[in-house]
C-alpha cells in the first residue's frame, strides 16, 4: 500500500510562505461538516473549560489538547465502569487514538499536563511496591531481620502501572495478568513503540483487548501462563506525520486488514497554528478539578484490584439519550454508504466509540446516574470529527487502469468510414445552414470535409446507398442535401450500421 500524503489538500485561510516545505498530507484542514470550533460547540462546558485551560496554559492546538484529554480521562476511569448499549451489550471505556503532530507542536508539554496525576500515582505505585518487594525479602532471610516485627504473611505487592513502559507484548500481558485488570500506552514520542513487534506483528492482541475480549493468553515455558480476563487497555500514540507514513508503508496495509485502524480515532494538527481572534478564558483553576477527579478515579480503581474486585458498573444512557442513539446509528448507516463508503471498517465501528466516549465524558462531567443526551452529543462529534480525518488518511484506492481493445484493421476501416460519413453529413448541414438554402455545392462539401478524394467518394456512395443524402445535377454543378428533415437531431442515425 502506498500513501502519497502529498495529494493532500493544504490549510484553508493560509497562505505558507515560499520557503516553508510543503505541509505532509496528514497536516490537512479539518472536514467542513465537523470542524474542530463546531466540535467544542458541542462539548459540555466542564470539558470545554479543560480544553481551553490546556490551550492557554501551553499554547498548542485545540485538537492536540482535547485529544490528548479525552486519553487521560480514559485511562483513569477503565475497568471499573463499563457503558451498557440500548440493544443490551456493554462497551468498555478504553479506546485507541493516534495524534498526528510535527515537532515542536507540544505533544510532550501537553502529554505530561495531562498525565500528571496518572505518573504520580504510578511512582507512589512504585514505591509501594519496592518497600513491599524488600518485606518480602526481609521475611524470607529471617536473620537479616534488624529486629522488626514483619508480618509472614504480607507477600511482595504486585506492580500495577497505570501508565506502561514496557510496551512488548509480554511486558502487556504481564501488566494484565489476572482478572479484571487495566492498563495503558501513551508516548508522546511514538516511533519507538510503532517499532515494537506488539504494533507490527501481533494487532491481533490489541484488537481482542479493544474487544473486551475474555481471555488473551501467552505462555512462558515450563507450564507458566499468562492470561488477562477482561482486561481492558487504552492506547494513545503520539507521533510525528513522517514517521507514521514509514509505518503505514511498512504495516500499513497488515494493520488496516486486521481492522487495527478502524478501532483507532485519529487527529491530526494543521500545518499551521490555528489562530483565535478573542481566545476564551476557562475559570481559574479549573485544571485542578480535573486532576482531582481523575486521581479519585485512580484511587478507587487501586482499591478495587487490591480487594480482589473485578465486576464493572454498567453505565445506561437515559431515555432521551437512548432515542438519540437510534437515531444517531441510523445517520452513521447511511454515513457509511454515502460519504465514508471508502472507510466502511472505521464507519461500521464509529458507534462503539461514541459509546465508550460518552461514558467517559458522563464519569467527568454528569452528575446523574446515566448518560445524558448532551454528553452523546459531544460524543458523537468528537467521533464525526476524527472519522472525517480518518477517511483522508485513507483515501478511495485509484480506479484500475482499463485498456481499450485493440481493433482489426476491418475494425479500423469500418470506424474510419463512419466517421467519414459523419464529416460529409456535418459539412452538409453547416453549409445549408449558412447559405439557408435546402442543398449545398458537392464541391464545397468536399473541400470542408478534408478528406482524400477516394474516402470521400466511398463515404458519400455509402450515404446515398442508405438513403441519407440525395445527389442532384451531375459534373460540377453537383449538389448534396440531407433527406432527413432540416434540423434532425441526428440524420446519421438513419444509416443501417448493421451492414458495417
Amino acid at each position: 500500500m502506498h500513501h502519497h500524503f502529498s495529494e493532500w489538500p493544504a490549510n484553508q485561510g493560509f497562505s505558507a510562505p515560499s520557503d516553508l516545505p510543503a505541509p505532509s498530507r496528514v497536516q490537512m484542514e479539518y472536514s467542513d461538516r465537523y470542524d474542530l470550533p463546531r466540535v467544542m460547540s458541542e462539548l459540555p462546558g466542564t470539558l470545554r473549560d479543560w480544553v481551553q485551560a490546556i490551550v492557554c496554559a501551553l499554547g498548542v492546538d485545540r485538537g492536540l489538547a482535547l485529544s490528548t484529554l479525552l486519553s487521560g480521562m480514559g485511562s483513569a476511569v477503565q475497568g471499573a465502569r463499563t457503558v451498557r448499549l440500548p440493544q443490551g451489550s456493554d462497551e468498555p471505556l478504553a479506546h485507541f487514538s493516534f495524534i498526528l503532530a510535527g515537532p515542536t507542536t507540544g505533544k510532550t508539554r501537553t502529554h505530561r499536563l495531562v498525565h500528571q496525576v496518572h505518573n504520580a500515582h504510578d511512582i507512589r505505585r512504585y514505591q509501594s511496591y519496592r518497600a513491599g518487594k524488600r518485606r518480602s525479602m526481609v521475611c524470607e532471610n529471617p536473620k537479616s531481620n534488624l529486629g522488626g516485627a514483619l508480618d509472614m504473611r504480607d507477600p511482595a505487592a504486585r506492580l500495577r502501572s497505570i501508565i506502561l513502559q514496557d510496551t512488548t507484548n509480554r511486558g502487556l500481558l504481564e501488566a494484565l495478568d489476572g482478572v479484571g485488570e487495566s492498563t495503558a500506552i501513551s508516548v508522546d514520542e511514538g516511533e519507538r513503540v510503532l517499532e515494537t513487534a506488539l504494533f507490527r506483528r501481533q494487532l491481533a492482541t490489541l484488537n481482542s483487548l479493544y474487544d473486551g475480549a475474555g481471555k488473551v493468553m501467552l505462555r512462558r515455558g515450563k507450564g507458566d501462563v499468562l492470561a488477562a480476563y477482561g482486561a481492558s487497555l487504552t492506547i494513545l500514540v503520539m507521533v510525528q506525520p513522517d514517521v507514521f507514513e514509514a509505518y503505514l508503508a511498512k504495516h500499513g496495509a497488515a494493520a488496516r486488514g486486521v481492522g487495527f485502524f478502524a478501532r483507532c480515532l485519529f487527529t491530526t494538527l494543521p500545518a499551521f497554528p490555528e489562530w483565535i481572534a478573542e481566545p476564551v478564558q476557562p475559570p481559574e483553576g479549573c485544571l485542578d478539578a480535573y486532576h482531582a477527579k481523575a486521581s479519585t478515579f485512580l484511587d478507587a480503581r487501586l482499591v478495587q484490584l487490591e480487594s480482589g474486585g473485578s465486576e464493572a458498573g454498567a453505565i445506561c444512557f437515559s431515555p432521551a439519550a437512548t432515542q438519540l442513539w437510534f437515531q444517531l446509528a441510523a445517520e452513521q448507516r447511511r454515513l457509511a454508504a454515502t460519504d465514508y463508503w471508502h472507510a466502511q471498517d472505521a464507519a461500521n465501528r464509529s458507534m462503539q466509540n461514541v459509546a465508550r466516549l460518552a461514558g467517559i465524558i458522563h464519569c467527568y462531567c454528569d452528575h446523574g446516574d446515566d448518560i445524558s443526551i448532551e454528553s452523546l452529543r459531544a460524543a458523537w462529534a468528537i467521533i464525526q470529527w476524527s472519522l472525517s480525518q480518518f477517511a483522508r488518511i485513507f483515501p478511495p484506492k485509484p480506479l484500475p487502469h482499463v485498456e481499450m481493445p485493440k481493433l482489426s484493421p476491418q475494425q479500423k476501416r469500418q470506424q474510419r468510414q463512419v466517421d467519414d460519413c459523419q464529416t460529409i453529413l456535418d459539412c452538409i448541414a453547416d453549409a445549408c445552414a449558412r447559405n439557408r438554402e435546402p442543398d449545398a455545392l458537392k464541391s464545397n462539401v468536399f473541400i470542408r470535409s478534408g478528406l482524400y478524394n477516394a474516402r470521400f467518394r466511398t463515404a458519400l456512395m455509402r450515404l446515398v446507398d442508405e438513403g441519407v443524402v440525395l445527389e442532384t445535377e451531375k459534373g460540377s454543378g453537383a449538389r448534396l442535401s440531407i433527406m432527413a428533415p432540416y434540423g434532425h437531431p441526428d440524420p446519421f442515425s438513419r444509416l443501417n450500421h448493421s451492414r458495417l
